[in-house]
């Protein structure tokens, strides 16, 4: 054989072996398809709870009689089977977090279309907060009239931030910021952040002016768990939102590591920076139940400092690591909990930045350590710009250029407004402030704006719900699950659908109960501690489940579980209650349910119905003293013995648990509430719940 011939021979043999390693390779793939197809066919069956099916003896399976070198049928087979899993994995639902970060990004794009309208003043002008005083040029404003909207024609400034002197009482506050804004939306596409100090303790505009009627939620330094701290500020969003505010420079963040510091002192919540941070977040979340934006301050610590920044300079020699242990925390934590804004004070930190600059006007303090290192992307607004540590060093123009520059979104109360509006202008046009920086503050203001009217028109249309138009359809529609008829029931009483709610059914999606049906919600308050201290005690969720009920648009009252032992301690629980309930407003009542049970050792197990009953009245009387309406808990399958004289209860209304009865309850009173089941199911709420009728 020549050389050329075992060449070509040579070169058949290696291209032969190469045509059967590669249908060696793809006859394995196919089989690795088919047992990737036969195991996802198997955990479908499984997850669905679906047993496989035996062939008959004797007979092959369509697997075994398919022709294994069909790689076309297979590949079209496991094609589709890909496609169909893609498509389950498209349509699986978003988590909230992906949700409000589409929604933030579609805020974004819609704010860039509008600040790319604007000329630069009015860019710059967004980027103050100011008094209405310095707005005007009027010395004290408690309305807003024609100079007000003039003013606003020239000036579109972000906000305005308001002091107890402005405040008188609730109907001047709310007009006043009804049209204030209502001038802003005549010149501007956005509305205006209407500002206050609303800390709760000493720092508060409202709550310690007795002519708004609301109670001051206390210092800060009180608060010892989250729940309490949710609902201050839960209390203080729904007055604020009352009045016509939708920003509020709270909570205070600042971690108490200097015991001397007389400018935070109370107003922090102590000095360990996971409480401080938890307990922020929760008042955080409080606020924003009632649509109001919440801040953070005072990044990056006062906590740290023993002087006032408003009497002049402050600082902390303490070092980067010092304060990403303990002041940093909160505001590390910022961004998760939805802080909509971090205020940065005046403080000087030498050893972290090198210099004295106060951190409101460092580019290191701002950018690169609460941007950057701390994550933190939401506004970023200066504590006042009128305090001592800055006008004893530089000008309202100095200060307002340096802040932009540094990273500051919002500039806080320059000394002299006009001033520092003409220096960042003046600034940008002569290059001393890039055009990308100013629209990167404006951008991310008028997106925050933005949201909130989303925010606004959401939690009204909520409260617009609970008109009901057709009280019998409404009632039809619960999905509740009983032994139990209720058409004849609601066609004889006519009543509102309701359930009642403790601790026990956890957290309850509110706006799910509402579309099932259900229009009204009597919220465990909280119950007597068993045992011989008995205890008073609120419930888990309470607040929260009060709010959320509110919001959703449901009507709802309260109720306390007791296991008094005499007149003076049901007084004190209906104190607890009154307390607990800070002036909420409530439509339906505030009930007693003095617990008993002739399984179960209780308190209260030993009295008789004489004795319970003037406990249900004592306990109604202060109830009714503080303006609610009382209501008793009446079992009629009770002991005779050991139940409720309801002939003596005048002017509190009844309770009514009976769910043996079909159409009416077995009693033979007036009543205004009855409990027709507790094992009820209701879209929203995990395990059963307990369904009522109010009659109004």
């Amino acid at each position: 054989m020549n050389k050329r011939r075992k060449h070509q021979l040579e070169r058949f043999l290696y291209t032969a072996a190469a045509l059967l390693l590669v249908l060696a390779v793809v006859f394995l793939c196919a089989l690795g398809i088919k047992a990737v197809s036969r195991n996802k066919n198997a955990d479908k069956e499984e997850q669905t709870g679906e047993m496989a099916v035996e062939e008959p003896s004797g007979e092959k399976s369509m697997e075994e009689t398919t022709d294994e070198n069909d790689f076309e049928e297979e590949n079209k087979a496991t094609d589709t089977e890909t496609a169909q899993l893609e498509n389950d994995l498209e349509t699986e639902p978003e988590d909230t977090e992906t949700k409000e970060s589409d929604a933030m990004e579609t805020y974004i794009l819609q704010a860039e279309e509008m600040v790319s309208r604007m000329t630069l003043e009015e860019k710059v002008y967004q980027l103050f907060i100011i008094t209405p005083e310095a707005l005007t040029d009027v010395d004290s404003v408690t309305a807003a009239g024609q100079t007000t909207e003039k003013a606003l024609e020239q000036y579109p400034v972000g906000g305005l931030v308001y002091f107890a002197k402005n405040l008188v009482d609730a109907a001047q506050t709310r007009t006043m910021l009804s049209k204030t804004q209502e001038y802003a939306l005549k010149t501007q596409e956005v509305p205006l952040f209407l500002c206050v100090d609303e800390e709760g303790g000493k720092v508060t505009r409202i709550a310690n002016n007795p002519s708004f009627g609301v109670k001051n939620v206390g210092d800060m330094q009180d608060i010892t768990d989250s729940q309490r701290a949710y609902e201050a500020g839960a209390y203080i969003g729904s007055y604020l939102k009352d009045l016509g505010f939708n920003f509020d420079f709270a909570p205070d963040a600042d971690v108490l590591t200097n015991g001397g510091d007389d400018a935070i002192g109370a107003r922090s919540f102590g000095d360990n920076p996971q409480l401080v941070a938890s307990f922020a977040g929760a008042v955080s979340d409080g606020l924003h139940e009632y649509g109001i934006f919440s801040t953070f301050k005072h990044f990056p610590g006062h906590g740290a400092v023993k002087q006032d920044t408003h009497e002049g300079f402050a600082y902390s020699d303490k070092t980067y690591e010092q304060f990403m242990e303990a002041e940093w925390v909160p505001f590390q934590k910022a961004q998760g909990f939805g802080a909509d804004a971090v205020m940065v004070g005046h403080i000087s930190l030498p050893d972290v930045t090198g210099d004295e600059t106060p951190a409101s006007l460092s580019e290191k303090m701002i950018t690169q350590i609460l941007r950057n290192d701390l994550g933190y992307d939401g506004l970023i607004i200066t504590d006042a710009l009128n305090m001592g540590a800055i006008v004893q060093n530089y000008s309202s123009s100095e200060a307002a250029v340096y802040a932009v520059l540094a990273g500051v979104d919002l500039l806080l109360m320059p000394a002299d407004f006009h001033e520092a509006v003409t220096g960042v202008i003046a600034a940008v046009e002569d290059g001393t402030i890039p055009k990308e920086r100013i629209d990167e503050a404006v951008i991310r203001i008028v997106a925050a704006k933005l949201k909130w009217q989303d925010v606004s028109k959401e939690l009204e249309s909520t409260t617009a719900k609970t008109d009901i138009s057709d009280k019998t359809d409404a009632s039809n529609k619960i999905v509740a699950k009983t032994d139990k008829e209720t058409d004849n029931k609601t066609e004889q009483i006519s009543p509102i659908p309701m359930i009642d709610v403790s601790a026990y059914q956890g957290n309850i999606d509110w706006k799910k109960v509402a579309a099932s049906g259900v229009r009204g919600a009597m919220i465990r308050l909280g119950f007597r501690g068993y045992g011989s201290a008995g205890s008073l005690n609120t419930d888990d969720y309470f607040w929260q489940n009060l709010q959320n009920a509110k919001n959703a648009g449901l009507k709802v009252g309260v109720y306390f579980h007791s296991e008094a032992v005499d007149v003076n301690e049901a007084k004190e629980e209906a104190r607890f209650v009154i307390d607990k309930l800070q002036n909420a407003d409530l439509s339906l009542p505030v009930a007693y349910d003095l617990e008993y049970s002739n399984q179960r050792e209780k308190r209260s197990n030993f009295l008789n119905t004489a004795q319970r009953t003037d406990l249900a009245i004592a306990f109604c009387n202060e109830i009714q003293s503080a303006g609610y309406d009382a209501m008793v808990y009446y079992d009629v399958e009770a002991d005779s013995q050991k139940t409720i004289d309801t002939s003596r209860l005048s002017n509190i209304k009844i309770w009514v648990a009976d769910y043996q009865s079909k159409d009416t309850p077995a009693y033979r009173g007036t009543y205004q509430m009855w409990q027709y089941s507790n094992t009820g199911s209701v879209s929203g709420i995990s395990g059963n719940v307990d369904l009522d009728y109010f009659v109004e």
